[in-house]
């Protein structure tokens, strides 16, 4: 590539990557493989910046840092997220202040997504007034803190793709400053391996939820050697003072909202497996 964007490294796919340090390596490589003449637009908040910039030693690649930290080349200053959780900030490019930036998608994280957009749109010398409308005008892929509909009495739908504890825990923030009510997730883990292996984050990102209501694991490509359920993370989930409930099957949790939720209460059905019909039944029911 001519551009190549690095917008995180973290722990995932584990069952491939072995270890955080694999996956470190894999995107160093993949920055390496940036042509000269071109840019890689680097998270400069993440904590393998540096390694990852060693793969530019000696070649000529134009390096540009994004982030919400003093220093980067490209930084979001004073986020305000609307009713929607939806950002607008102040963006300063190399000490300069260039306006006010405002998205159409959700969170601080897509905030960090859209800096990374900026830069590349800058290296490829568009119209600054054309990025902005259409940073503005772009919206989630399905699935993406994507709402569903309203219940009466005022019961948002929500569903979130989300399945590793970063992502979770970046929605769950969006829903937190927006919701009126209470918070329920219905949370359906997504593989044996990466459940077992977050364990303890999937508690943290889940724990600040008023209600987790969880489904069994999603296995899909794995099989089940008994060692790790929902019931686990159930536990953990109690442990740290959250009103989570284990419930296996989308019916028993589809009941036990309906039979517990409250004006103004807010469902975010979340998981990369099939959870998602969860909130499409509420609505059709």
């Amino acid at each position: 590539p001519m551009i190549s964007i690095i917008l995180n490294i973290d722990n995932d796919h584990l069952d491939f990557f072995k270890n955080i340090e694999n996956i470190a390596a894999s995107f160093t490589k993949f920055a390496g493989n940036t042509k000269d003449g071109g840019i890689l637009i680097l998270n400069g908040d993440m904590k393998y910046r540096d390694q990852v910039k060693t793969a530019l030693e000696g070649r000529r690649i134009k390096l540009v840092t994004f982030g919400f930290q003093d220093g980067n080349d490209y930084q979001a200053k004073d986020i305000r997220l609307n009713e929607l959780g939806q950002p607008t900030y102040t963006l300063i490019v190399k000490g300069e202040n260039r306006g006010e930036v405002s998205l159409s998608v959700t969170g601080e994280h897509n905030a960090m997504n859209s800096l990374s957009a900026i830069a590349a749109a800058d290296f490829l010398e568009l119209p600054f007034e054309k990025t902005l409308e259409g940073l503005r005008k772009a919206h989630s892929a399905e699935r993406r803190f994507q709402y569903k509909g309203t219940l009466d009495p005022e019961i948002t739908i929500i569903d979130d793709y989300a399945h590793h504890p970063t992502e979770i825990a970046a929605s769950i923030k969006v829903a937190k400053s927006i919701v009126k009510g209470e918070l329920w997730c219905a949370f359906q883990p997504h593989t044996y391996s990466r459940t077992k292996a977050h364990l303890e984050a999937f508690a943290d990102a889940l724990s600040p939820c008023d209600h987790v209501l969880l489904a069994d694991i999603y296995a899909a490509r794995e099989v089940d050697d008994g060692s790790i359920s929902s019931k686990d993370l159930a536990e953990k989930l109690v442990a740290r003072g959250c009103n989570a409930i284990y419930l296996g099957s989308f019916d028993k949790i589809e009941k036990y909202f309906k039979e517990n939720v409250h004006t103004k209460d807010m469902l975010i059905t979340m998981g990369a497996g099939n959870i998602d019909s969860v909130g499409t039944d509420l609505l059709q029911k």
